[in-house]
């Protein structure tokens, strides 16, 4: 099985779980999006298009770790790979996921206003 497979039969068990924390997430917009923006809005504007996307991608992919910490568990016990660099590619990946919704969010932030 792949690490996909995996992460959705975590995210199928926990389903309540992880709704709820989206749930979170959308009222808790403002903090999530607001407190990074204030502190790179400082910045020069590339340092703001790049930094600002993947501290919110880092902020974001806490909500996963659980999720991460499980998965590379499983294919770790089952390909007999490191456990420690298993966790941290899938966290790495969902990181960079992240990063990339948070720039789409973004610009279509930007845009509007």
């Amino acid at each position: 099985m792949t690490w996909f497979v995996y992460f959705l039969k975590d995210i199928q068990k926990n389903f309540f779980l992880y709704l709820i924390i989206l749930v979170l997430l959308i009222i808790t917009f403002w903090l999530w999006y607001g407190v990074p923006l204030y502190f790179f809005t400082e910045l020069f504007p590339l340092a703001k298009i790049i930094l600002f996307p993947l501290f919110l991608g880092f902020l974001f992919s806490f909500i996963l770790l659980k999720v991460n910490l499980k998965v590379s568990k499983k294919i770790s016990n089952e390909s007999n790979k490191s456990h420690l660099k298993l966790f941290l590619k899938l966290q790495i990946i969902t990181i960079f996921i992240m990063s990339l919704l948070a720039f789409v969010i973004n610009y279509i932030l930007w845009v509007i206003v």
